[in-house]
């Protein structure tokens, strides 16, 4: 099973839809096929912006809503590998997680809180992207855009 057939990657409380189209947009760049958003309150949908900001990248995504994320997350385990991107996470070699072979569900949480505590409690992994040390983080679409190119394993 190829790579961009076995993870998935969800959005959980990414509330603006400029992010959405970003990340939808560089996820369609890099030749994934899907995108599930979850039912949080605070989760942007497809509004205008979102379509605006995709640039057409949302016309080659399957989109897909899912109700009761820590219900599902529960219910996939152990087959499917639930991994949590965050803070003070592991720095994990995408080139590792891209050529393991269990199929994987990357979170994506709020731009400001990240995601929940008990969506992290359910999570398997968390993943931090090493920085320089002088920002805390990355916007998420950027997150998105890197593990997006870095899971796509060997081009």
């Amino acid at each position: 099973m190829a790579v961009k057939e076995r993870v998935l990657f969800l959005l959980d409380g990414v509330g603006n839809p400029h992010n959405v189209g970003a990340i939808a947009r560089s996820l369609a760049f890099f030749g994934w096929r899907s995108l599930i958003l979850s039912d949080h309150p605070g989760q942007a949908g497809l509004s205008d912006a979102a379509y605006r900001v995709a640039e057409g990248g949302l016309d080659h995504l399957e989109i897909y809503r899912v109700k009761e994320l820590r219900r599902l997350l529960m219910a996939v385990k152990p087959g499917i590998e639930v991994i949590g991107t965050a803070l003070g996470g592991d720095p994990l070699s995408l080139d590792r997680l891209a050529q393991d072979p269990v199929p994987k569900i990357i979170l994506l949480g709020h731009e400001e809180t990240g995601l929940s505590k008990g969506i992290l409690d359910v999570c398997d992994l968390r993943l931090t992207l090493p920085g320089s040390g002088a920002l805390q983080s990355l916007n998420v679409s950027a997150t998105a855009a890197i593990l997006a190119y870095g899971l796509q394993g060997p081009t």
